[in-house]
């Protein structure tokens, strides 16, 4: 039975009791942790040539590639939680706007409303209109003011309160 690096050796041994023809076995890893880094260093050098040892050099690479690895998973956690968050911050400036959405995915219905909530919830926003939830992403217009009527809107004051 052949087992590599990928290989669990509890499926292998499972696997070989199910499968007495001795079917190679292979459960793969989507990424591989700072455990496996060590794993892999450690059965290197104990399966080293003892004439010929692991040269310094080639240790510090591997380690500054494993480093770079992780570094850049590190990274992609972080923007995604960055572009959540934005995406989270957008909706809430909808908040007590008029806009118009997509009911259907293929534009052909369209729905407008002022935007009474946001729902963060899910892989992405969701703002509440007319007392239903649309996707951040179905938003296909925005008006500034708040709609009073069909056809007039209604601009917020902008003017200065007081002056400190």
């Amino acid at each position: 039975m052949t087992v590599d690096a990928t290989t669990s050796s509890t499926a292998a041994t499972s696997t070989m009791a199910a499968n007495p023809a001795g079917y190679t076995a292979r459960v793969t890893k989507k990424v591989l942790d700072s455990d496996d880094f060590m794993k892999l260093l450690s059965a290197q050098m104990a399966n080293q040539d003892p004439l010929k040892p692991m040269e310094d050099t080639a240790f510090i690479a591997q380690m500054t590639s494993f480093s770079s690895l992780a570094q850049m998973n590190q990274l992609t956690k972080d923007f995604t939680i960055m572009r959540s968050n934005q995406a989270v911050t957008a909706a809430n400036a909808f908040i007590g706007r008029n806009v118009t959405v997509n009911v259907k995915a293929d534009g052909s219905e369209t729905a407008t409303g002022t935007v009474t909530g946001v729902d963060i919830t899910g892989d992405e926003p969701k703002l509440h209109v007319n007392g239903t939830t649309y996707p951040l992403s179905s938003v296909v217009r925005i008006e500034t003011g708040i709609v009073a009527a069909p056809g007039t809107v209604t601009v917020p004051d902008t003017s200065v309160i007081s002056t400190l």
